[in-house]
């Protein structure tokens, strides 16, 4: 973002499928925009239900991230205007039997109010 009351926020993309990493070249042009790129081995689960991506992604990025709220967007999300974000302060849970669908471990994450 270059304009608006984001324009400051810290962008972290992150990989956790290192072997569906982006190349130099898309690193390069992240790297330009200022945005932090990082490959982590999250997913090796070759589970085929992909948006386990984005939770093990906003669940690792949780763990070391200063600021009180995380925004997780998929890859195909398009900003075209400044966002208006509303805090829902209900969390991120994972249920009982989610291993089995995703492949992960369990683990719970709190609302970061």
């Amino acid at each position: 973002m270059t304009r608006g009351r984001y324009r400051e926020a810290p962008i972290l993309a992150v990989s956790p499928r290192p072997h569906l990493a982006l190349g130099s070249e898309a690193r390069a042009h992240l790297a330009r925009l200022g945005v932090t790129y990082a490959v982590e081995p999250l997913n090796d689960t070759g589970n085929p239900y992909g948006t386990i991506n984005r939770i093990v992604a906003g669940a690792w990025a949780e763990t070391f991230s200063p600021r009180p709220y995380l925004v997780l967007l998929d890859t195909d999300t398009v900003l075209v205007g400044e966002p208006s974000f509303a805090r829902a302060d209900v969390g991120v849970r994972l249920g009982p039997g989610c291993e089995r669908v995703c492949g992960c471990s369990r683990s719970p994450m709190r609302s970061r109010a």
